[in-house]
């Protein structure tokens, strides 16, 4: 019988990595320039979208206002302009309109008078009718306008220049009844700019669907992001309603969504999840409306969610995000289900078959780990930071090590000496880090250190990946290095103890050929990482943490094997 494979292709991506603020500086086109302040108290309003819209109402650019409400934004030609204020929890306010000329730059005082928004006194009482996007009703479109500016925020940050970040990308086999982890593959992944991931094009994903088939007989399952959400086109073809939070949401309040015509591609159906008190967007989560393959599977265990954050300046991540599919489809289910004959299997009875048969469910996913945060009304200072990195594992220059400032957007990238040059450094007290492919492998989280810049002075700063953190180099053995986690949740387990455990053969003046166990014991450190090194090489090795499952791994060479291990968190 047939396999068919699932792969997961844009795991939810949903513009994670954000930047590219504002800052005075001479621009020669056409700019509008100002600060945004409070009508009532004249105070600056910090982490405001301000949008620039031509009369048309068009959107022609967009800024998040700094920490003292300064922005900048940049029109592509002369003309009759508007600004619109946007911000989560308040009405959006429009300015006086504004008539730009060519090169010209516009000084704004933007006053903006401050009405918040109540989703408290939102009720639902039942499920009600959903409606399509321009039929909304006034509880639906409120709801609807706070979850837009999130969005509309989170979209527009993923074309601008990206951020340091850290993530941690991971590929598990999950139990399809107990949802269990049964095998996990997780790596960090770090960089400078954007997500590395991607949503296919509204357009695309409502013609083609989020499922497709492959010429091998796989699927390729879809996930969607901000953009795909605002746009035309999927609001077009879904309905909305106001959805009232189940049990274990307390405080939110949902904003249902579901395809109007389901005899097309397939679709999905979900819900954005708002937190009451703040007006947050929390998490988004579907499911797909259909799996259009072999079977007669439920799709309840199939789908995607991406759980939202909003940074200090007011920029908008996907903090946690996961796509879940069938593993492999090796069986067909009837409806049956071949237990009752003439009675339809419940969903329950249809996934505990296709389990004991052997689907899992394939989960891709991640989450940040780091992410720099930009300080939009920084200016750019006329001062340099210089500096080496070094990796004291190998005892040698980390070349093409990406070193930035976490507060404002410098960055420089180490040369084959390990030594880097950062420009434009504005005097006074920074935070100072970098990001390199051996720091990933090894699990190293991303470590800022203070550094103050003094002008007339010479500043120079030394970053190293440290001694203990790595296996020194040898011809003869390498080392493995991974994290711990719960088998439930996959989150890490700290302080765990890990146990590994081989044979070699030895030689003995009685028993030339005698065989002897070694074994090694570590415990993960606070984040669940562990560290094991002088592991003999070609040699089957078993290692497992306490009260958790034993993998197996052999090194063909002397350098560092990446390997997850599962456990049940003490307690659980």
């Amino acid at each position: 019988m047939q396999v068919h494979k699932s792969v997961a292709a844009a795991v939810l991506a949903a513009s994670c990595f954000l930047g590219g603020h504002a800052a005075f500086r001479p621009v020669a086109a056409q700019v509008v320039r100002g600060q945004v302040v409070d009508g009532a108290t004249q105070a600056p309003i910090a982490g405001a979208f301000i949008l620039l819209l031509d009369d048309t109402g068009t959107r022609r650019a967009g800024v998040l206002s700094g920490n003292t409400g300064d922005f900048v934004l940049k029109a592509p030609h002369a003309g009759r302009y508007t600004l619109r204020a946007d911000r989560i929890g308040y009405a959006s306010a429009m300015s006086d309109t504004l008539d730009l000329l060519e090169g010209q730059a516009l000084v704004y005082r933007f006053v903006v008078n401050i009405e918040p928004i109540d989703l408290e006194g939102i009720e639902v009482t039942g499920k009600g009718r959903c409606r399509v996007s321009r039929d909304m009703g006034a509880q639906t479109s409120v709801l609807w306008e706070e979850i837009r500016k999130a969005l509309a925020i989170s979209a527009w940050g993923d074309e601008q220049r990206g951020v340091a970040f850290q993530s941690a990308l991971w590929s598990r086999a999950r139990s399809l009844t107990s949802l269990e982890i049964e095998h996990d593959t997780l790596r960090l992944k770090s960089g400078y700019g954007r997500t590395p991931f991607a949503s296919e094009s509204a357009e695309s994903l409502g013609t083609l669907g989020f499922i497709r088939p492959l010429e091998d007989g796989g699927y390729v399952f879809y996930g969607l992001d901000a953009k795909t959400l605002l746009s035309d086109e999927f609001l077009s073809r879904h309905c909305f309603r106001v959805e009232k939070a189940g049990r274990g949401q307390s405080g939110l309040i949902g904003l249902g969504f579901e395809p109007l015509d389901r005899r097309g591609p397939t679709d999905i159906e979900g819900t954005l999840w708002v937190d009451r008190a703040t007006d947050e967007l929390r998490y988004l989560e579907f499911k797909y409306d259909r799996l259009p393959m072999p079977g007669n599977l439920p799709t309840e265990p199939f789908g995607g969610r991406m759980d939202f954050r909003r940074l200090d300046n007011g920029d908008w991540v996907v903090q946690h995000w996961w796509l879940r599919m069938p593993e492999s489809i090796a069986y067909v289910v009837e409806g049956t289900g071949g237990m009752r004959p003439g009675i339809p299997a419940t969903p329950q009875e249809t996934r505990a078959m296709a389990s004991r048969r052997g689907l899992r469910i394939h989960e891709q996913g991640g989450e940040i780990r780091f992410i720099g945060s930009s300080s939009s009304g920084a200016d750019e200072g006329p001062l340099d930071l210089t500096g080496t990195v070094y990796d004291s594992t190998r005892m040698e220059p980390l070349s093409r090590a990406t070193v930035f400032l976490t507060d404002v957007n410098v960055s420089a990238a180490s040369d084959i000496f390990g030594r880097f040059r950062l420009r434009g450094v504005s005097e006074g007290v920074h935070e100072i880090a970098f990001t390199h492919e051996r720091a990933d492998l090894l699990g190293l989280p991303v470590t800022p250190v203070p550094v103050e810049v003094k002008a007339g002075t010479y500043t120079s700063v030394d970053l190293a990946i440290p001694a203990g953190a790595g296996c020194g180099r040898t011809r003869s053995t390498g080392g493995v290095v991974g994290f711990v986690e719960d088998r439930e949740d996959g989150a890490p387990i700290p302080g765990v103890e890990v146990r590994a455990a081989w044979w070699v053969r030895g030689v003995d003046t009685e028993l030339p050929t005698r065989d002897r166990n070694v074994e090694a014991t570590v415990n993960a450190d606070a984040s669940g990482r562990y560290l094991l090194c002088d592991v003999p090489l070609d040699v089957d090795i078993e290692i497992a943490p306490a009260g958790g499952r034993t993998e197996k791994v052999k090194l063909t060479y002397a350098g560092m094997v990446p390997l997850t291990l599962l456990a049940r968190r003490q307690g659980g």
